[in-house]
């Protein structure tokens, strides 16, 4: 495994071939795909949640 790696990582002299496009572009896509459902309201969600939470514990422990 670490002689592949070391071969490959020797083969590469700057080229772009086929699969390194194809990744490239995947990891892209799952990115956008993951900014997009975050700000399509999940993210203020998750934020809310917490702050409620974070705020109960507070009331509970330091109120009472």
């Amino acid at each position: 495994m670490k002689e592949r790696l070391s071969t490959f990582i020797n083969d590469e002299r700057g080229r772009f071939g086929v699969k390194e496009l194809a990744i490239t572009v995947g990891a892209i896509v799952v990115i956008g795909a993951i900014v997009t459902w975050l700000a399509g309201g999940q993210l203020a969600d998750w934020v809310t949640d917490v702050w409620d939470a974070v705020w109960t514990w507070i009331q509970d422990t330091f109120m009472t």
